[in-house]
C-alpha cells in the first residue's frame, strides 16, 4: 500500500510539473508574439514618420490605458483609410516583385509576412521572368543566443545590385509566427528602398 501511495504522489507531482511547463511555454509564446508585433509596429511608425504623419492622441498623461488604447486605435484606423488610396493612385501601375528566398526552414517562415507586407505596400508578387520586375532576394541570419535572446538580420537585396538589412531582437528559439512578423516588419521598413530600386530599373 505504501508503494501505491508513493506512486500516486509521484504521478500528481509529474502532472503539476507538466502544468507548470505548459504554462511557461504559453507565456514564452505570448512574449515572442509581443516582440514581433512591437518590431512590426516600430517599422510601421518609421514609415508614417517618413510620410510626415504626426498623430495627436490627446493628453496621454491623464488618460487610462484603456482610453489611450481606444484613441490610438481610432486615430490609426482613420489614417489607414485615408493614406493608401491617394498614394497608390499617384504611383500608377503596381510594381512587380519576384521573390527569391534563401534556403532553410527559417527563411520559409518569413514568406507569409513578406507577402502580406508587399501587398500592403502596393507591390504585386509574380512568378517567372517579366520585364521591369524587381528580383528580390530575402534571407534571415540568426546570431548567437545571449540571455535568452538573439539578434536577427533580414537581408533584402536586388539580385546582383542594391541591398538593405533589417535587424530585430528575437527570442532564442523564435516560433514560425514570430519569423513571419519579422519578415513583414523588414519589408514595411524598406518599402521606400524597394520603390527606389524599381524606379532605378526603369531609368
Amino acid at each position: 500500500m505504501a508503494q501505491v501511495a508513493k506512486s500516486g504522489v509521484s504521478s500528481r507531482a509529474e502532472t503539476e510539473l507538466e502544468l507548470v511547463r505548459a504554462t511557461a511555454r504559453a507565456a514564452v509564446s505570448k512574449y515572442q508574439r509581443a516582440i514581433a508585433y512591437a518590431n512590426a509596429a516600430a517599422a510601421y511608425a518609421r514609415i508614417q514618420h517618413s510620410l510626415g504623419q504626426d498623430f495627436d492622441f490627446g493628453d496621454m498623461e491623464k488618460a487610462s490605458v484603456e482610453q489611450l488604447a481606444e484613441r490610438v486605435g481610432t486615430t490609426l484606423a482613420q489614417a489607414e483609410k485615408q493614406l493608401p488610396t491617394p498614394l497608390i493612385a499617384k504611383a500608377g501601375a503596381r510594381p512587380k516583385v519576384r521573390l527569391f528566398l534563401a534556403d532553410g526552414e527559417q527563411n520559409k517562415a518569413l514568406l507569409p509576412g513578406v507577402m502580406q507586407a508587399l501587398a500592403r505596400g502596393g507591390f504585386d508578387v509574380v512568378e517567372g521572368e517579366q520585364a521591369g520586375t524587381l528580383q528580390l532576394q530575402v534571407g534571415l541570419r540568426l546570431g548567437d543566443t545571449h540571455a535568452g535572446l538573439r539578434q536577427g538580420e533580414v537581408s533584402l537585396s536586388e539580385v546582383g545590385k542594391a541591398s538593405s538589412v533589417y535587424r530585430a531582437t528575437l527570442p532564442a528559439n523564435p516560433q514560425t509566427g514570430t519569423l513571419a512578423a519579422v519578415g513583414e516588419a523588414a519589408i514595411t521598413a524598406n518599402v521606400g528602398n524597394l520603390r527606389e530600386w524599381v524606379a532605378a530599373n526603369h531609368r
